[in-house]
């Protein structure tokens, strides 16, 4: 579940579902624990069920962290791709629904926003692309 006692969990989600998590081909997926490390030291996550991003990872400022933010969100994304197919669902704050937002535009990653805010944000960026 994306929500834990009306906030967000601890992660932001890339992938969540308030029911089993399916794969690209519809077979149910199993939590996995502990998740594996996709990025970094810890900063994405498979779940089994699910791919995320930790607030650590969002963490930042400045040119630098910037590109390292960028590149770890397209990682997560392209794994959620993979694993899920598209459009990957997500949700998030409303800076990390931005940013992935922005990254998926960039890579042609289709997306399905669970936050009513998401999805406007979704429509409004993709209505800027020429």
């Amino acid at each position: 579940m994306c929500k834990t006692n009306g906030g967000y969990s601890r992660k932001e989600v890339v992938r969540c579902e308030d029911r089993c998590a399916v794969d690209r081909y519809g077979v149910p997926l199993d939590k996995i624990d502990p998740p594996v490390v996709i990025y970094g030291n810890g900063l994405v996550l498979d779940y089994g069920n699910r791919v995320s991003v930790s607030k650590r990872g969002m963490a930042g400022h400045g040119l630098e962290a910037i590109i390292k933010r960028r590149e770890m969100l397209i990682v997560a994304l392209r794994v959620a791709r993979e694993k899920f197919g598209e459009p990957v669902r997500f949700c998030g704050s409303e800076d990390f629904e931005y940013e992935i937002i922005d990254a998926a535009i960039h890579c042609g990653i289709q997306l399905e926003p669970i936050s009513e805010r998401g999805l406007i944000m979704y429509d409004d960026m993709l209505s800027m692309v020429v």
